[in-house]
């Protein structure tokens, strides 16, 4: 039974089962996901909705931010593992998110462990160098609090540097191209700026293998790998580059429309006190949903051990990645170096970034056993001695270190007993010295370590007591809500009933709504006054509410201010809905000046939709040559929601009223709305939809497409005739739709194709293409 866990074989078997115990819990009833687990969720859960009733990927958000594309969601939460989930769950007609999201979620798990089995296979023959890569890989998962920060940015990496390894190894430009795929793949569901991290890190991987030959072109078949790499990198660009079109960025410390931080920002964004973050890489860092995921005392040992003994490209390659992801949490000196590098300006969150650091020194230690493994015994049983008395030295310093803050009691459990774990082997050591293979105790005391912090991170999974009802998770169409509700904490009843439910999650969990258009659309709730978390908002609806005297663009302090004094209600146990509380009339949070909207325009809050309907005819218009000469007219309007400004000196002359009118709404999802209009009167008039204006939006009324004009700056219309008329609104998503529809039909592709090479790999039914392990322990 031991040998076949030594074996490839079995070690993959185990892993997965593992893995999947693992994940078990997260499957219970009253399990919910927390902080961007949340988000992500949301996000899963509308496009999953939209994809099974209307049969159509969402490509347009509704609620939240007065209508905008959705393709920078759809780009920065949906994996390729998402893209095939969702599809089984189509084909099997089931309503359950939360079983899917799970699913999701641990093949992505599952994807990161079968990368660094793969790598271990190549570069270690030693078992228990295997053992303790992908058993602690297994371990050291806890993504169910800020994947974002951690799984989602790490967890394809082992596979691309599986084929980069490969492509340097053996020449053949095909491994170039798969490396490209999956790092392309993987940079869907992450967050932007990932793809500037992945670049440098595989940049610095490759650094010391260039002193090796590089691969000899061979005709046009290595040329035809390089043109789909190319193909494919352009149908990526197009869907991120398209995706932030007509957008701008209204996060503190950002360019609106570059995205660029400042040096400042960079250096302190979300960064903790350099003492603060030593401890919790050597605790693992509490609570366990934050930022850090753990690895284990041993590895962080080992990997300066492995770099002094072990000669190996590849290891300096690790060396190098993990050197330049640390430096970035160190503060000044590298990281200012490390700002000017192409693109990392981009960059914030850059002390999260050590959890990708610690997958990489998790690999690196492998090195370090498989040298151990290959050494005498009595070689072994002295390095391992000192490895202990120096764990044991390790341990010592947290327990009598006093941080600023009390840590929990787990964190001082742990510690204790990792104390006894190697106290006891150390003890072993000295009587049995020269009897057991002390790498593998080594091993052994690492896979404890990390197996006891996993079980605390299960321990403090976020749970729902009493459970929510199972109707929460269920997809539910996306409902038209004909009016904006005046305030985020007046709700809109839906026929679903999931904002009282939202609202009950928030307030409850502490969570508040920092993601506007997928918090409102997974609640079936059309705010017109979102407070918190202004962010990507359409560039022509900030013109419109600016025109009018609204100040979208909040500044830094406010922001941060109106932050402090949401945390001081919730510490007074005020209910919140989506980070404003139910407060007597005539009582507000103060927030230093701050208006979404100007407060005493009301006929400007009804053109919103606030206190009128979203959808209805106007017959009074007038036209604009510019978006500067519309912006004009529409300050000077007495009641922008009786007469339009479109922009366009072509567009049809209607009366200077409005005819009688009806309208039945017949269908809607995100991306379309179909309704019927009657429209009594001689003349043409125009049909506003207050919501945001696109170039991609469609129109078409009694099947003949019409023209979609640029009503009031951010909105849009169309001309009507008189009569009774079947109208569609459709938005197309344009090359950011059409690359994101061909980079999630690429998606399903590869992950089933990756599928079915990892089980015809790993059992074995045909002849395995793998040629023999390339670490060779130099003596």
């Amino acid at each position: 039974m031991i040998s076949f866990f030594q074996s490839i074989k079995g070690l993959f078997i185990l892993a997965t089962l593992l893995l999947t115990l693992q994940h078990l819990p997260l499957f219970a009833a009253n399990w919910i996901p927390f902080g961007d687990g949340l988000y992500r969720y949301e996000v899963f859960y509308w496009f999953y909705s939209d994809f099974l009733y209307a049969s159509e990927l969402p490509r347009w958000m509704p609620y939240g931010t007065y209508g905008m594309p959705a393709a920078y969601y759809q780009w920065s939460a949906l994996t390729p593992l998402s893209y095939l989930v969702g599809l089984l769950g189509k084909l099997a007609n089931t309503t359950d998110t939360r079983l899917l999201f799970n699913m999701a979620t641990f093949l992505e798990s599952w994807t990161y462990i079968l990368g660094m089995l793969l790598l271990c296979e190549r570069l270690f023959s030693s078992a228990a160098a295997r053992l303790l890569v992908v058993l602690g890989a297994v371990f050291s998962l806890t993504w169910w609090g800020q994947p974002y920060l951690n799984l989602q940015v790490y967890y394809a990496l082992p596979v691309v540097f599986y084929f980069l390894l490969r492509w340097r190894e053996e020449g053949w430009m095909g491994f170039l191209w798969l490396a490209g795929v999956v790092e392309i793949l993987s940079l869907l569901g992450n967050f932007p700026y990932a793809a500037i991290l992945h670049f440098w890190i595989g940049f610095f991987f490759l650094l010391p293998s260039l002193q090796r030959p590089w691969p000899v072109w061979h005709g046009k078949g290595q040329a035809l790998w390089l043109f789909l790499l190319l193909l494919l990198a352009a149908a990526f660009l197009t869907m991120a580059l398209a995706s932030l079109d007509g957008m701008v960025n209204l996060t503190p410390g950002r360019q609106e429309i570059g995205q660029r931080v400042s040096l400042q920002e960079f250096l302190g964004y979300a960064r903790l006190p350099a003492a603060d973050l030593l401890f919790n890489q050597l605790t693992g860092g509490l609570p366990h949903w934050e930022q850090d995921n753990y690895v284990g005392l041993a590895p962080l040992l080992l990997f300066p051990f492995a770099l002094w003994r072990v000669s190996s490209p590849w290891l300096r390659g690790l060396g190098l990645v993990i050197l330049f992801l640390l430096s970035l949490s160190l503060g000044h000196g590298l990281p200012q170096l490390a700002y000017y590098l192409p693109g990392m300006d981009h960059v914030r969150h850059i002390t999260y970034l050590m959890t990708t650091a610690k997958m990489m020194i998790l690999l690196a230690s492998g090195f370090a056993i498989q040298y151990l493994a290959h050494g005498t015994r009595e070689k072994s049983s002295h390095w391992f001695a000192l490895f202990i008395l120096a764990l044991l030295a390790v341990e010592l310093w947290p327990l009598t270190w006093t941080p600023q803050q009390p840590q929990p009691m787990e964190a001082w459990t742990m510690a204790a007993g990792r104390l006894l774990v190697y106290g006891v082997l150390l003890t072993l050591g000295w009587w049995w010295r020269n009897k057991f293979p002390w790498h593998g105790m080594l091993v052994a005391a690492f896979l404890l370590d990390v197996a006891s912090y996993q079980l605390l991170a299960l321990r403090d999974l976020p749970r729902a007591n009493p459970p929510y009802p199972n109707a929460f998770f269920q997809a539910a169409p996306l409902p038209f809500l004909p009016q904006r509700s005046p305030y985020s904490g007046k709700v809109i009843p839906s026929p679903m009933g999931r904002s009282p439910e939202l609202v009950r999650l928030l307030a409850a969990r502490g969570d508040f709504a920092y993601n506007l258009p997928i918090v409102y659309t997974f609640g079936h709730h059309d705010p017109c006054y979102p407070q918190t978390r202004l962010e990507l908002f359409p560039k022509r609806v900030v013109t419109m509410l600016e025109s009018r005297g609204g100040q979208p663009r909040i500044p830094f302090t406010q922001r941060y201010a109106l932050g402090e004094e949401v945390h001081r209600w919730q510490r007074q146990g005020r209910l919140f809905v989506f980070n404003r509380p139910i407060l007597p009339p005539g009582q507000e949070i103060g927030v230093g000046g701050f208006h979404l909207l100007p407060a005493k325009d009301a006929p400007f809050w009804r053109a919103l939709g606030c206190g009128d309907y979203k959808l209805r005819v106007v017959g009074e218009m007038q036209t604009a040559q510019n978006e500067q000469e519309a912006v004009e007219k529409l300050a000077a309007l007495a009641d922008p929601g009786k007469e339009l400004i479109l922009l366009g000196e072509d567009a049809p002359t209607s009366l200077k009223n409005t005819s009688p009118w009806n309208l039945q709404i017949n269908g809607f999802s995100s991306n379309r709305l179909s309704l019927t209009v009657t429209l009594q009167g001689e003349q043409r008039q125009w049909l506003y939809y207050a919501d945001g204006w696109h170039p991609h939006w469609q129109a078409w009324v009694d099947g003949t497409p019409v023209v979609v004009r640029r009503a009031q700056v951010g909105f849009k219309a169309i001309a009507l005739p008189p009569g009774e008329h079947q109208v569609v609104w459709y938005f197309s998503g344009g090359p950011a739709g059409l690359a994101m529809d061909f980079l999630a039909i690429l998606a399903l592709l590869a992950t089933l194709a990756a599928g079915g090479m990892a089980m015809v790999y790993f059992t074995g039914y045909t002849r395995r293409w793998e040629s023999p392990p390339l670490a060779r322990v130099p003596r």
